[in-house]
């Protein structure tokens, strides 16, 4: 996983108004296992308020030309973000069992989607199919979803989550991607 941080200064101005510090952190995940999973993609200190999530979320595999293409395209993976207290580390949902809010408001989805595998293309020549998501349904942005801020002593903790309805195909692979944008405020 790779991560960056990124920080914009905050203080008084020359007239004394008080600014907004905006951190960004910046991280990308690949070839993440079809299974299901959980990877931590920020923690947002006590005092902080998260502002905004802009994320993407994939995926793409192969099977035999001869495996079920019905049963993988019905194969469903379920990707979800959710706002845990850094407290609650050990009850990261699944987004495909537990798709309700874990504890607003401070632990909630802010994204919850399902996509399917779409055949991309089919080489009997070769006894290979490749097979990619089938897309995003609506924009990859969360924008001030969170109410309140986080606990004295405590961070909040934003994870990507997802879970399939099966394993993939034994004939093949498969593997989730993640990238995401996250922006909080600290006011000075």
């Amino acid at each position: 996983m790779l991560e960056s941080i990124r920080s914009m200064p905050a203080g008084p101005d020359e007239r004394g108004a008080i600014s907004i510090a905006v951190n960004w952190v910046r991280t990308v995940n690949a070839n993440l296992s079809w299974a299901a999973g959980s990877a931590k993609m920020a923690s947002i200190p006590s005092g902080n308020t998260l502002l905004r999530v802009r994320f993407g979320w994939g995926f793409a595999g192969t099977s035999a030309a001869t495996a079920s293409l019905v049963n993988i395209a019905g194969n469903v993976q379920i990707f979800g973000l959710v706002t845990l207290p850094s407290t609650d580390e050990a009850t990261v949902p699944n987004p495909r069992t537990e798709p309700y809010d874990p504890d607003p408001p401070l632990s909630r989805w802010l994204w919850w989607e399902g996509r399917a595998p779409v055949a991309h293309t089919l080489n009997a020549t070769e006894d290979i199919v490749t097979w990619t998501d089938s897309r995003l349904q609506e924009p990859a942005d969360g924008k001030g979803q969170v109410a309140g801020n986080v606990p004295a002593g405590d961070t909040l903790d934003l994870w990507a989550t997802w879970a399939p309805a099966a394993a993939w195909d034994a004939s093949g692979t498969a593997y989730l991607w993640y990238w995401a944008s996250i922006a909080y405020k600290t006011t000075t």
